[in-house]
């Protein structure tokens, strides 16, 4: 699959699927997990927040070693692949929160828990795929009409309204979530860069390094330029910390470059 998705796609990137690449080894994690206490949050935390590639490998190391699992081979094998599937090796590249086959998945399974199963024949496979098309197209259809109405402000700064009326009501509702979340985080001016900021979590003081972490934020309000070394606002669009630090009135949507192919 590899050197077919080189070739046929050959702009994007190639992405392993999240999913399939722990699911072998989930009895392996779910052991670990209960046998080592406080493991589990801090695995999850390495795959989860937006460490930069070298960080997320000191991270790592440390908790192996802490666990003495420097040589599980559950650990080892995910290690291995890791530049195929962790999220710190893709900050450069745009994936719009996709970590997974998740969308043909997610069809996948509406297909088995509503619509057919082991017994159904060919025939009427195709029936219940045609019923199956119908219902996507009748929720896609109800969500749409639901985004047509206001939606409930998460405040009243100028780049909310922009995006209350630019997003879908999920989109917005993960916006506002996330607006919520980031007045855990203290914003400081950055002395060695102009138009620069350094943003870190207020309770900065856990064991895991991302808690410890100033993420440096380059927020240029006359030339329009935005950006945090975390990139989350060019993956998910939900930088809003800085945005209401200093009270923009706007803020261009981030647009999707260097596409990555998921397998």
């Amino acid at each position: 699959m590899k050197e077919a998705i080189e070739v046929v796609f050959s702009k994007n990137y190639h992405r392993n699927c999240r999913w399939h690449v722990i699911r072998p080894w989930e009895r392996d994690l779910d052991r670990l997990h209960r046998e080592n206490s406080g493991f589990k949050e801090k695995f999850e935390g390495l795959l989860n927040f937006p460490l930069s590639p070298t960080e997320f490998e000191v991270a790592c190391g440390d908790t192996m070693r802490e666990y003495g699992m420097e040589e599980c081979s559950a650990i080892r094998a995910l290690s291995d692949k890791r530049y195929m599937w962790m999220a710190p090796y893709f900050k450069s590249m745009y994936c719009g929160q996709m970590t997974s086959t998740q969308r043909s998945e997610s069809t996948n399974r509406v297909l088995k828990d509503g619509f057919v199963n082991h017994t159904t024949s060919l025939h009427m496979f195709a029936k219940r795929m045609l019923e199956a098309i119908q219902h996507m197209d009748h929720m896609e259809a109800q969500e749409t009409w639901y985004s047509e109405a206001p939606n409930v402000r998460a405040c009243l700064s100028a780049f909310d309204d922009q995006f209350s009326q630019k997003y879908s009501r999920n989109v917005y509702k993960d916006y506002t979530r996330n607006y919520k979340n980031s007045t855990a985080f203290e914003i400081h001016a950055d002395p060695n860069e102009e138009h620069g900021y350094l943003v870190r979590h207020a309770k900065g003081t856990g064991e895991f390094c991302w808690s410890k972490h100033e993420f440096k934020v380059h927020c240029d309000k006359v030339r329009g330029e935005y950006r945090c070394e975390c990139m989350c606002w060019e993956h998910t669009a939900e930088s809003v910390a800085i945005l209401s630090s200093p009270r923009l009135r706007s803020h261009p949507l981030p647009v999707a470059i260097d596409p990555v192919t998921i397998s």
